[in-house]
């Protein structure tokens, strides 16, 4: 069985909380995957699946500092991060998804957009692959971004 860890602290989330669901909902019963799950686990009950206490908030300095160094504890060959916003730090195999990049299309501040780019940028560049949900997002990271066609995976 394939080691997963899948970053669920988002699951309450409208939208990304919905993707989160339905994900989990399928893949934690498919036997080939061993998925850990991070988060609350209140949240998590319901998942068949091992699951550790993350209570890190999400773009946080607690995601950035603490979160890497608790990753690296757990045997997980592929970590799933459903949103950009990954822990800089991490250094093994990573998928992340990418919903869209409208912080930075539309930034609410200077500083947002620097924050959202230098995120953006950092997950497509340590990325095994990045999952998008449409092929407008594939072909706004590799316009805006450069991102490789071959690193983007549409799953509608």
């Amino acid at each position: 069985m394939l080691p997963i860890g899948f970053d669920a602290r988002m699951i309450l989330h409208s939208g990304i909380g919905t993707y989160i669901r339905g994900i989990l909902k399928r893949l934690t019963v498919n036997e080939k995957y061993d998925f850990t799950l991070f988060g609350k686990l209140e949240q998590l009950a319901y998942y068949p699946a091992k699951k550790i206490s993350t209570e890190y908030p999400i773009y946080s300095l607690q995601e950035q500092l603490l979160y890497p160094m608790l990753l690296a504890r757990h045997s997980i060959q592929l970590m799933h991060m459903p949103h950009y916003n990954i822990p800089l730090g991490y250094s093994k195999n990573l998928i992340v998804t990418i919903h869209d990049i409208i912080h930075l299309k539309f930034p609410s501040s200077r500083l947002a957009y620097f924050y959202a780019r230098t995120l953006i940028e950092a997950a497509c560049n340590k990325a095994r692959f990045i999952l998008v949900n449409s092929q407008y997002t594939k072909e706004d990271l590799m316009r805006a971004l450069g991102v490789k066609e071959s690193k983007i995976i549409v799953t509608p």
